[in-house]
């Protein structure tokens, strides 16, 4: 195998598929990156057994020599060509040893690699209809519901985000069982309905083209953006129904400034227990919010916010801070509404003009 590329276009190609290689791999093999220099196109594929990510480049940053292929060490490889200055890479292999020469210096380097034929099979490409998906506003929504998936592999199903059509919808929603996220985008077309799992959320981020494309089969989605194709088995399992939880009314309404409420919950969380990280809000007929923490024989504190609107009788809830941080955090817009019913009923966090809403679960404070 031998080829020429430049710098810029290797480095894109292997930044694209890195994080398909795991850091705790089944099969030695996983922790390398699987390079194919075809006549037409450098293909550069990674794969940790859930998802697989390819790279295809095709204009000018690469010139073909000699075809063939060679798996070699995702780190090794990914650290020498970021390391390097922009110029052109000559690379070519023999006996599963892959040389590579800098244009105008006097360097080579060398990595041991593995014949492509020990390398883990790729899924195969999808042979069904794809739908096109507007990249902006779904990796935004995917964004938003970030926070709310699981790290717990013993509830599988929630490490990853369920997504759905709906009455004009797609609806993407995440649930770790203590709080939800749940986001809205326009969409017509074909329904569908599947879990994927969240380690895709990183590399639907990295999409830089318009629209993406999206196929969908019983096992598996594939998302093709430009020269980045990501495939992945999809979750098994019923995820739950989380529109039972949801209240369809609320009693007590908010209305706040969402950079001063951030800014406080900053300020007051610094004197809160960190056993607990409670924080408890508190909403009377004096149009402010209350915003207090205590960590017994320690420390206490609490700040009073004013409110741009308020509706319902008093309530006091206690939440989890950094649960609460991390939903306002990934909210769109300036303000914000916070809707309860009963200091141990669902609280809901809304940003006003846009279809997304952060669920999460009081705690009950014991005197």
């Amino acid at each position: 195998m031998e080829f020429e590329v430049t710098r810029f276009g290797l480095r894109n190609a292997i930044n694209a598929v890195i994080g398909a290689v795991p850091s705790r791999p089944m099969h030695l093999a996983l922790l390398n990156i699987l390079v194919e220099a075809n006549e037409d196109s450098l293909v550069i594929s990674a794969f940790d057994l859930n998802v697989a990510i390819q790279y295809t480049l095709s204009d000018i940053n690469y010139q073909p020599k000699k075809p063939g292929s060679l798996s070699v060490p995702a780190k090794l490889f990914h650290q020498m060509i970021n390391s390097q200055d922009e110029a052109n890479l000559l690379i070519n292999v023999k006996d599963s040893v892959m040389t590579i020469e800098v244009e105008n210096k006097k360097s080579t380097y060398k990595i041991v690699g593995l014949d492509s034929t020990e390398a883990i099979a790729l899924p195969q490409k999808l042979d069904v209809e794809a739908i096109s998906i507007s990249t902006k506003e779904f990796a935004d929504a995917v964004k938003r519901i970030t926070p709310s998936i699981s790290n717990d592999e013993t509830k599988a199903i929630l490490t990853g985000f369920h997504v759905k059509t709906a009455n004009g919808y797609i609806e993407l929603v995440s649930t770790d069982g203590h709080r939800l996220s749940l986001v809205k985008i326009d969409y017509e077309g074909v329904d569908f309905e599947f879990t994927a799992p969240g380690l895709i959320v990183k590399e639907i981020a990295k999409f830089t083209s318009d629209t993406f494309d999206m196929k969908i089969s019983e096992s598996h989605i594939e998302l093709t953006s430009g020269a980045t194709r990501v495939s992945c088995r999809l979750l098994d399992g019923q995820y739950p129904q989380y529109s039972a939880i949801i209240p369809k009314q609320f009693e007590t309404e908010l209305v706040l400034d969402k950079k001063s409420f951030i800014s406080c919950l900053k300020r007051v969380g610094i004197l809160a227990d960190p056993k607990t990280s409670l924080i408890l809000l508190k909403v009377d007929d004096s149009a402010e919010l209350k915003v207090s923490v205590e960590a017994k024989e320690v420390s206490s504190g609490y700040e009073c916010l004013p409110l741009l609107d308020v509706s319902g009788p008093s309530i006091e809830f206690a939440l989890n801070l950094k649960y609460l941080m991390e939903g306002l955090q990934q909210m769109p817009g300036n303000d914000i509404m916070i809707v309860a019913n009963s200091p141990l009923a669902p609280v809901i966090l809304r940003p006003l003009g846009f279809n997304a809403l952060y669920l999460t679960m009081p705690i009950q404070i014991r005197n």
